[in-house]
């Protein structure tokens, strides 16, 4: 490899690859484990004490947002990743430019 390098492109390939495959990782688990949470909540049902009602109020409340947020992990964890690759690329592509022009001053 020639040039001054800020990063090291095969080490952040890796780390971007192992963050795609834990959001895929996610994604995969929360898709497999929806049906049994589903399963589970209908069976408490309201709940049998002052507590447990209380919990399922907030619990239904925060639902929606924890799914939506669950449901995007894979999708964002892709495009982060995604993301990271163009960024590895174009480091890569302007250290040689770069390199390259001051060989040409020589």
């Amino acid at each position: 490899m020639s040039g001054d390098f800020d990063i090291f492109p095969e080490e952040a390939n890796t780390i971007v690859l192992k963050f795609e495959a834990i959001g895929q990782a996610f994604a995969d688990t929360w898709r497999r484990i929806g049906p049994e949470l589903l399963g589970k909540e209908q069976q408490a049902g309201g709940g049998i004490n002052e507590e447990s009602v209380a919990f399922r109020a907030a619990y239904n409340e925060a639902k929606p947002l924890l799914e939506k947020a669950s449901d995007g992990v894979g999708s964002n964890f892709r495009a982060i990743a995604a993301t990271g690759n163009k960024m590895i690329i174009q480091v890569a592509e302007m250290h040689q430019l770069q390199t390259d022009r001051l060989r040409r001053l020589q």
